[in-house]
């Protein structure tokens, strides 16, 4: 078993922290538990994030939120999908087992607090973020579990075989929300669907500046064959709106993330997914980790 775990830490108190720290800590832990845990405020606290996430995506505000910082976020869509064409087999959710294997700090939330708050129909709730590096100790023990490196592996798995799309990287709002001081020492892996997720709200963004903060795969190509009947199916399970019907065939916009879920529910398998680059994998983990520390 991975010696990093410890289970012996109890609800309220903050993973790694000891004495007069813990101390200084638990109001806000308590607070935080408490919010995250009454579906109602979470409901509202959500469309209250999506409203703020409008608002600092004005032209003359989104230069001065961190939240779309280049200098402070690096984040990335690994797609799921069993068809992307390669000339190397790639499994682009290796990058987060990649950073399971280097960071020494796993940190696991009970529920998912976005599928919890919106009470997601489509999936289950059970499979919350992980976090890693030192600052996830620092998460509410009330709302997440410390995990051994094997269990942290498991729940990457258990969310993929959901149909869950992981999104990681340096997430700076994921610092604000659960008051920890950005040290660079948080790396965020959301389990994405495309109904709650917090991160589509992204979506207010331009193109161009969303490009800086989060970035789709380096090499990725989504193309829309003349197989498309033009029945929308993709639309309704595209969280950033980046699709329309234009002449009967489905066109993606450049807000595009590239995160796969069109090609995974095309009825018509009209959806082709090509990576073009074989060191995809390396060149995402490399950028990501020169926004986050993770040892």
């Amino acid at each position: 078993m991975d010696k990093t775990a410890d289970s012996g830490i109890s609800g309220g108190k903050s993973f790694g922290m000891a004495g007069a720290d813990v101390d200084n800590n638990r109001f806000k832990h308590k607070l935080i538990t408490f919010l995250f845990t009454r579906q109602r405020i979470v409901n509202v606290f959500l469309k209250l994030l999506h409203t703020t996430y409008r608002v600092v995506s004005l032209p003359v505000l989104r230069k001065l939120t961190p939240w779309l910082d280049p200098e402070k976020n690096s984040m990335t869509y690994l797609p799921i999908n069993e068809n992307i064409v390669t000339q190397q087999q790639v499994l682009l959710p290796s990058v987060v087992h990649g950073f399971i294997d280097q960071s020494d700090f796993h940190v696991v939330f009970n529920k998912c607090g976005c599928r919890f708050g919106n009470q997601c129909e489509h999936h289950t709730d059970e499979v919350g973020c992980l976090f890693m590096g030192e600052s996830a100790l620092d998460m509410p023990a009330g709302i997440s579990r410390r995990v051994t490196r094997e269990e942290a592996h498991a729940h990457v798995e258990k969310a993929i075989q959901a149909g869950l799309v992981p999104m990681t990287g340096k997430v700076r709002v994921d610092n604000d929300l659960f008051l920890i001081p950005d040290k660079k020492k948080l790396l965020s892996v959301c389990f994405c669907c495309h109904c709650c997720c917090m991160m589509t709200f992204f979506k207010h963004a331009p193109a161009d500046q969303l490009d800086q903060v989060m970035t789709p795969v380096e090499g990725l190509m989504i193309e829309v064959t003349d197989d498309c009947a033009g029945c929308g199916t993709c639309i309704s399970t595209c969280g950033f709106d980046a699709i329309a019907i234009e002449n009967g065939k489905a066109v993606h916009r450049d807000i595009c993330r590239k995160c796969g879920r069109c090609e995974r529910t095309c009825p018509n398998h009209a959806v082709k997914i090509t990576l073009h680059n074989p060191n995809a994998i390396e060149d995402i983990t490399k950028r990501i980790r020169q926004y986050v520390y993770i040892t």
